[in-house]
């Protein structure tokens, strides 16, 4: 009250004053008139203002709008009590609550005023105005933890905001030198924790405003709005590649994200063009056990900065950042391990586009005229994709199968151009079995990205055609060899100092991964598509490999896919890479257990397609004809009748009679073609002979039986002189002879050599 009783006593004193120059002087009591009235105007208007104004910083107690929201209340009360005392009144109750205008505004303001924009008003504030550099200070490493996006966008909704005062901060913590070794030695006297969270103040900013408009492109900014300079730009560059180099682990992370993220503001004109060297680093940095805010930064970088990768970049950078990205791919992390994995898919599928790019399959839509004639590919694909998922960061996790299809595409067509080393076979190694993840085959519609980044190519096709031309382009084993004895592999970047030869082990094909990870996947055989454009391929990979292994996976696919297949057809490839032939081989060689089924599945195939009863199963019956012949030939009839046609009674049933036809009406050729002694039908013979004595046992089935004693009845009434000539040992004729004469002698011991049975 006492402010109130000064300001009336004023006033009586200026009114009096009024009063007293009137009589005076006319001009002078006109100007005192005319101050006066003009502050009591201004008075009453400061006096009033808090009841319409919230937060007026001129509120008093008689102004207080709670006091007048009281008076505003109790007076028509007070009118309504003396009121009955002379009238009669009925009053109906009232529910609603009475307030002022200014409390409605002030409880308005509490409820729908964001704390994040206040806090971005207050560090804008303190940064722009205060003069304690210590205070300024301390609000610019603040932002360097700063999440809200809504405070983010306080800070920098205007050019050229607080973003010089935050560069000349950084830039100021260490001075440059004359020469690089002094800049070295610069970084040794400064607080490289410190000048991290300076840079990474700068990181968030800088991402702030390329993100502030809802859109990410990689233009160029008009960095001249901001408040930067030729000179500012070489300043930064220099001190976050200093920084980036410290051996604090917190300060390097700080300083390449930092340099990626400054680059890209500048634009990279500006800035020599090493973004491979920088790339590398990043992944070198990135580990799962970095708190998440480095990993999501480190992760950002990467995924911006693969959009840059060209062929050019030569050398141990691109091998150390494929083996690096593959590493991390295959290694989930322990937390987001989802997203993280899915950002790593997205990088590695971008940086496939750039390491193809004028070799790939990939046919793309034309956006620009900007395009390489060779390969219709745009040069802006690669940021499209980086663009949309920045911007759309929500929908990269379900993205992710097309994206690892493109990934896995493109880093397969990647090591097709080069020879079969041991770095592709790793990576491979440990990227394949992400197939098994994939069940996005089998489908009817195709498998693309988003339309919006325009890339609706058919992934699946460019996948298949991929793994194709691959599987064709695989080595055989001496091929293999020869590469690894004479130490010609490709290392793709990578010298021997020592000028020594490694020594190679054995390996296996890069192919085999692959091949695995794809018999496994039964989703990936039911699509027509992908089992046609890989059954030949297939047999190709298997002809040119004599490697077991190498061979039942092959077997395994071949069987996966026969009743998805054109049945001609495909018995033709059976025949043209000589399949039958060489599983007969492969089984007489060793008893495969897990290849039983797959084989009886192929043999069953080609019994099928040849009791046809066109002209077309005709032809394919003389191939099975000549299949056999080839069988008899070279003494393989024993492996091909026990491994192969009777290894389960039911497998002999479904498709052992067909065979068994053939298998007599080429022994009977052969018989009739007999004029000399045959070495090889002298082995039937004794196979068979000895398959009765083992049915005698009782250690065949009567199928099997039945079948052997027919082929036996052939043999000896197709040639009677066969049982003779063949049942006696395999041994010369002087042998026999000399034997001969020791037995009639009665001597009791034989040659050294003695006779041999087959």
């Amino acid at each position: 009250m006492l402010p109130v009783l000064m300001h009336v006593a004023l006033a009586f004193f200026l009114i009096g004053l009024i009063f007293f120059l009137e009589e005076l002087n006319n001009h002078i009591w006109k100007a005192a008139l005319s101050v006066t009235v003009l502050a009591a105007m201004v008075y009453l208007l400061m006096t009033l203002a808090p009841l319409f104004i919230p937060f007026c910083p001129y509120s008093t107690p008689l102004s207080s709008p709670k006091l007048w929201g009281y008076i505003s209340q109790w007076l028509p009360a007070v009118a309504t009590y003396v009121y009955g005392f002379f009238f009669e009144t009925k009053l109906r109750p009232d529910f609603a609550i009475h307030s002022s205008r200014c409390e409605r505004q002030q409880h308005e303001i509490s409820n729908n005023t964001m704390p994040d924009e206040i806090t971005g008003d207050a560090l804008n504030w303190i940064i722009l105005h205060t003069p304690d550099s210590e205070t300024r200070d301390m609000a610019i490493r603040s932002i360097s933890s700063l999440k809200s996006e809504k405070t983010l966008k306080q800070l920098v909704v205007d050019p050229p905001g607080i973003l010089p005062q935050v560069i000349q901060s950084f830039t100021s913590c260490f001075p440059m030198r004359a020469s690089p070794q002094e800049d070295n030695k610069a970084i040794a006297g400064v607080n490289t924790d410190t000048v991290a969270l300076y840079a990474q103040a700068l990181l968030v900013l800088m991402n702030g405003i390329m993100h502030s408009p809802g859109n990410f492109e990689f233009t160029s900014l008009t960095i001249s709005a901001w408040g930067i300079d030729s000179e500012t730009v070489t300043a930064v560059e220099k001190r976050l590649q200093l920084l980036s180099s410290s051996d604090s682990l917190s300060a390097g992370i700080a300083g390449l994200t930092g340099l990626s993220a400054w680059r890209r503001f500048v634009g990279y004109t500006h800035l020599p063009d090493d973004h491979s060297e920088l790339l590398v680093r990043l992944s070198q940095q990135l580990t799962w056990e970095l708190p998440q805010d480095s990993c999501s930064d480190i992760l950002h970088s990467i995924l911006v900065e693969s959009a840059h990768w060209t062929p050019k970049f030569q050398g141990n950078q691109r091998t150390q950042l494929l083996s690096r990205l593959v590493d991390l791919i295959c290694d989930p992390s322990p937390n987001n391990s989802d997203k993280w994995r899915a950002k790593l898919i997205c990088s590695l599928a971008v940086l496939t586009l750039g390491l193809n790019q004028g070799q790939t399959r990939l046919r793309l839509p034309f956006r620009s005229n900007r395009f390489d004639t060779e390969t219709y590919i745009t040069h802006d694909h690669a940021q499209s994709i980086v663009s949309y998922y920045i911007q759309n960061p929500g929908r990269i996790l379900g993205d992710e199968p097309p994206l690892l299809l493109l990934a896995l595409a493109g880093l397969i067509e990647y090591y097709e151009h080069r020879v079969f080393d041991e770095l592709s076979s790793d990576n491979i190694a440990k990227i394949a079995p992400l197939l098994l993840t994939l069940d996005i085959f089998g489908r009817f519609q195709t498998v693309a990205l988003p339309p919006t980044v325009w890339l609706n190519a058919d992934l699946r096709d460019y996948f298949v055609e991929v793994v194709a031309n691959y599987f064709r382009r695989a080595p055989d084993d001496d091929e293999l060899l020869t590469n690894s004895a004479n130490g010609t592999l490709s290392t793709d970047g990578m010298q021997n100092t020592n000028g020594e030869r490694p020594e190679h082990s054995p390996r296996v094909h890069a192919t085999m991964h692959i091949l695995h990870a794809l018999v496994n996947n039964t989703t990936f055989w039911k699509d027509i598509t992908c089992v046609h454009a890989l059954r030949g391929p297939i047999l190709h990979v298997w002809s040119r490999s004599n490697d077991t292994s190498m061979r039942v996976v092959c077997l395994k696919a071949i069987a996966s896919n026969l009743e998805r297949t054109h049945l001609t057809s495909y018995v033709n490839m059976l025949f043209a890479f000589d399949v039958p032939y060489k599983l007969v081989e492969l089984m007489r060689t060793q008893e495969i257990v897990n290849l039983r089924t797959p084989i009886a599945m192929i043999f069953g195939l080609l019994s099928e397609d040849a009791r046809s009863s066109s002209g077309q199963g005709l032809n394919e019956h003389n191939k099975s004809l000549d299949f056999v012949t080839r069988v008899l030939l070279g003494g393989l009839l024993q492996p091909f009748v026990r491994y192969v046609l009777s290894t389960y009674s039911h497998e002999y049933n479904a498709y052992g009679k067909y065979w068994g036809g053939v298998i007599l009406d080429a022994v009977k050729i052969r018989l009739t073609n007999h004029r000399t002694r045959d070495e090889k039908l002298q082995e039937t013979y004794n196979y068979l002979e000895k398959g009765v004595d083992l049915g005698n046992e009782g250690n065949e089935n009567s199928d099997f039986l039945d079948f052997i004693n027919r082929l036996l009845t052939l043999m000896n009434d197709g040639n009677k002189e066969l049982k003779k000539d063949y049942i006696r040992p395999n041994v010369p004729k002087v042998w026999l002879n000399k034997l001969e004469d020791f037995r009639n002698a009665g001597e009791q011991t034989s040659p050294g050599a003695g006779p041999s049975s087959v």
